[in-house]
Formats: C-alpha cells, structure tokens, sequence
C-alpha cells in the first residue's frame, strides 16, 4: 500500500487544499479538504507552509488583486494585472486566467445565434496560443512546474491531442503528485487497466485514487470495489467521496441496493453534497421509488436550485411519472448550466426517443459521446434509435460499441442478436444470444430468443433442447407468469407429440398441453392438443382390449 500514516496524510491534504485555493484550482482544493475532514486524526498546523515565501515582494501584491478578481470570474482583468510577473505562481494564474476567459468566450458564443456579427473565429486560438507559449514553456531552461504542465495538458485534451495530453499529465503529477486536477484529467482519458499499468507514474497513493477512477471508467466495477476497500483501510472510510464512488460501483454491476444503502451514507456525513446525485436518483428511478425520489428532487431544490445535478433530478422525477415533456426541460436546464454534462445529455436521449423525437434523441447521444466516449448507455441509446427507424447496420455498429465497453452485459449482446436476426445473419444473431446466456442473462430472453431463432431455422430438436433449458430457469427465477412461457410449453407439447411415441411420451405431451392451456395467448391451441393426447390414449388402448377378450374367449 502507498498510504503513509493518518496524521501524515491529513497534513498532506491540508496543505494541498490550501496551495490549490491560493493557485484558483477550486475543484481540486475541495476536494482536498474534503478527503482530509474525513480523516479522524490531529494534525500540527505548522506543517501547513506559508504559500507566498516563496514570491518576490514586489509581486505578492499584484498576485493578491489578480486572485481576487480571478475569484470573482474576471479572468481577463486577473491575466492583467499579472503581465509583468514571473514567479511560477503568478505564471500559473496568469495562464490559468487567459485559458479560463477563452472558454467563457466560447459558451458564450454557443448561447448565442451564429452569424457573421456575432461569430468570431478568433475566440478558439487562445488554445493555440496557450499551446505555443506552454510548448516553448516546456523546452527552455526553466521548465515548467507540475501546475503548468496540468495546464498544458488541458489545452491538448481540449484540441484532442489525447497521447500529448497524457504526457503532460504525467509530468504533473510526477513534478506534484498531490494534484488532482491531473490524477482526474488521467482518469478520463486513460482507456484500460493496462494502458494505467504503462504510464510512467510516480509511487504515491494518489495513484489509488487514479486506479479506482480507470477502474469505474472501464466498467471494471468488481475491481473497483476492491479498491475503495483499500482507500477505507488508509483511513478514508468516511469521505463522501469515496463512499460515492463505491455507490457507483454497486449501481454499475446492478446492485441497486447496495447503492441506495451507500448514497444515503454519503447524505448522512454531507447532507449539502450535491455531487454524484443524479445516480442517485436513477437507483430510485430503476426501484420505481417515486417518493424516495421526489423526497430527494426537492431536497435538492432547498439546497441549489440552479445546480445542474438539481436540474437532471428533477428531470428523473418527471420521466418516472411519464411526463416526458417536462424531463426534457428539465434536462435541457441543466444542459444550459453546464453544457457538458453527460448525464443530461444521455437521460434527454432517453426522453427524446419516449417523445418518439429519432432525430433529437440521435443528437443528443452523439453529444454524449462526444463528451465522453465510453459512455456505454449513449452508445446503446443510439443503437436503440436507429433500430427502431429499421436502420440495421447502424444498430449493430453502436450496440457493439456498448458491447465492447461493458462485454458481460447480455442486454448489448441480445440487442445485436436481434439486429443480425433483422439482417438474416443468423449464425452471428446464434452465438450472440448463446453468449448472453453464458454470461449471465440478466432480463431472461435470451434463451427464449435463440430457440426462436432457431424455428426460423428449422431446427426444431435445438429448439426444444433451448426451450426445455428456458423453462428450466424460469422456474428457478420463478418467473411463471409470462405469456411467452406458454408459445414455448405449446412448442414442445407439438414438437413431442410429432416426434415421439408411447403411453410415457402422451403423458409427457399431456402434461406440457395442459401447461400451455393456462396462458390466454396460447389456451385453445392447449386444449386442442389435449384432445388429440385423448384420442392417442384411446388408440394405444384399443388394441390392448381387443387382444384381452380374445385370450377370454380361449378360456
């Protein structure tokens, strides 16, 4: 374990939290507190280092104002006023601020129509030239401390130059390996556990962190909940944080349970923490919690209502009771508060594909794979679209997509089989059903599917074999009260009927026909076959008794 000691490692978050709050690197100095108000252990506040001792006199002033007017979001007038300084700090915020005031530039031009007036090309090069001067940064004397290369990295990542981005992150943390801007910057664009075993990474226990984040990223969630049981073990039991990150494991290998038990953990300890709260409700909203989940909707309108995660709630809450119209509002809300908020993206897909709005649900999951490509769920909504607008090929594409980021889903392995059934590729529509089965068929159609796939092929004894494997596990699952249970029991009492003989066989058919008799689609088709059991009956013993009289009459 890379975990130092209690008070070591509460000292160490500490400081973190107070040298990111004075560089502006918020997010990263919340966290830190956070982790470190969950660490129950003293800590000696001369250990906390003095954040400008470092600075020349002549600028501590100037970095004052400047973080000032940076905290108030004019980050224009922070770049300013620190044109002539150059400590590695007011380099930083300096960057920091030029880079935060072109992205503002750039919502605002994505709020507003597009035209010759009111469009400017020039909004998008503040990347390039952070690009440039950060890249020269890099390659002079100097150098560049583990602060700007977390921010080089974020201007490749924002021009995709994903593998450069990597790079940069890895000086990051390699120079400041408590900064969580870049362990969380990795966790997003690191693609597989082995590709996390290559990096060049320094040995510190933020590399746990980064692990259980690739972990959730890669759908490896059986992993990642062994990895949260080692960061409780560090002392880290009663962070927010991490107790929701294991709530999203358990919602992510279906134990919706287990979740709900974790997030109320978490809304115990932080009853303000709005983070992570639109899972949350989607536990509520896959249980069919409907107070539960109105009970939260509007405890998170109490707290912020122009949150977001408040917003995507709300949205949940509208969807359950099947008022579409307004999920969709509401998730339109939260899309305007932050425009790369995937959930909103893909939970709107949902609701647009309800509203039957194929065009409007197809971009709205495009987004969310744009923001993140191994969003699973958006590539399965897209491949659900386009299944339903018979576009086939286009359906089998997405739903492998979601089928190679989740490969133990069978829900994705159905979906395709049914799409190679629709193309009449029925051997690969075959093994996929087969392969649902085999790993675990979690909605119980897959068997049920294959055996029908295989009637369409005429091969009636596989068939049977499937259907006699799918009445077993329905009656382990105790799922007796489908319909579709009685086309099977029906199936079987013909297929029997037709291919065997003997007294043993009709009481078999019999038994099978009297099944299929109780299900309303299949209760004629039942009777009949019993009636014919009847006559066989009659048929097998008219002989018998002639044959009896006859040895009678010798006597």
């Amino acid at each position: 374990m890379l975990f130092p000691s209690k008070e070591r490692l509460k000292a160490e978050l500490l400081a973190s939290s107070l040298e990111f709050s004075n560089r502006g690197l918020r997010q990263s100095s919340v966290w830190c507190a956070e982790q470190a108000h969950a660490i129950e252990a003293p800590v000696d506040p001369s250990a906390l280092n003095d954040f400008y001792s470092d600075m020349p006199p002549t600028e501590v002033s100037r970095y004052v104002l400047a973080k000032s007017v940076f905290d108030l979001k004019e980050y224009s007038r922070a770049a300013f006023f620190l044109e002539s300084c150059s400590s590695p700090k007011s380099d930083f915020l300096r960057f920091y601020a030029y880079f935060l005031a072109g992205e503002n530039r750039k919502l605002e031009d994505m709020t507003e129509p597009v035209g010759p007036v009111l469009f400017n090309s020039d909004h998008f090069d503040h990347l390039r030239n952070l690009q440039c001067e950060l890249k020269h940064r890099a390659t002079s004397s100097g150098g560049m401390d583990g602060y700007l290369w977390y921010l080089y990295g974020v201007v490749l990542k924002k021009q995709s130059l994903t593998s450069e981005a990597k790079q940069a992150f890895c000086q990051s943390v390699s120079a400041n390996p408590m900064l969580y801007a870049s362990w969380w910057e990795l966790t997003h664009i690191i693609q597989s556990k082995d590709e996390l075993e290559k990096l060049p990474l320094p040995s510190h226990w933020m590399k746990e962190v980064l692990t259980l984040g690739v972990y959730l990223q890669c759908q490896l969630n059986v992993e990642a909940v062994d990895a949260v049981s080692a960061i409780f073990n560090a002392g880290l039991e009663k962070s927010p944080f991490f107790l929701a990150q294991l709530a999203k494991a358990h919602h992510s290998l279906r134990d919706v349970d287990a979740s709900i038990e974790c997030f109320s953990e978490v809304q115990k300890l932080d009853p303000y923490r709005l983070e992570d709260l639109d899972t949350y409700s989607n536990d509520f909203y896959v249980k069919g919690m409907r107070v539960e989940l109105s009970h939260l909707a509007h405890q998170m309108v109490e707290v912020s209502k122009y949150r977001h995660e408040t917003c995507c709630v709300i949205g949940n809450y509208y969807s359950l009771r099947q008022e579409h119209e307004k999920a969709v509002l509401y998730f339109q809300r939260a899309l305007k508060l932050n425009p790369n908020y995937l959930s909103a993206w893909t939970l709107m897909g949902h609701e647009l594909l309800e509203l039957k709005n194929s065009n409007g649900a197809i971009h709205a999951y495009r987004r969310a794979i744009q923001i993140d490509p191994g969003d699973f769920r958006a590539w399965y909504g897209l491949g659900q679209t386009y299944e339903i607008v018979k576009m086939f090929h286009y359906a089998t594409y997405y739903f492998s997509r979601a089928h190679i980021l989740r490969p133990y889903d069978s829900r994705f392995l159905v979906a395709l089989g049914s799409c190679y059934e629709n193309l009449d590729k029925l051997h690969e529509a075959r093994k996929c059903y087969w392969r649902a089965h085999s790993v675990g068929d979690t909605e119980g159609c897959a068997l049920l599917k294959l055996g029908r796939l295989f009637e369409r092929m005429e091969k009636e004894e596989e068939a049977a074999n499937v259907y006699l494997r799918y009445i077993e596990d329905t009656e382990v699952r105790g799922c007796l009260d489908s319909q579709e249970q009685g086309t099977v029991y029906l199936f079987l009492a013909k297929y029997y009927l037709k291919s065997r003989s003997g007294s043993a066989n009709l009481e078999e058919v019999y038994d099978l026909a009297l099944k299929a008799a109780q299900y309303r689609n299949t209760k004629e088709a039942g009777k009949a076959i019993l009636r014919e059991v009847v006559e066989k009956r009659k048929e097998l013993s008219s002989p018998m008794s002639a044959v009896t009289s006859d040895t009678s009459l010798l006597g």
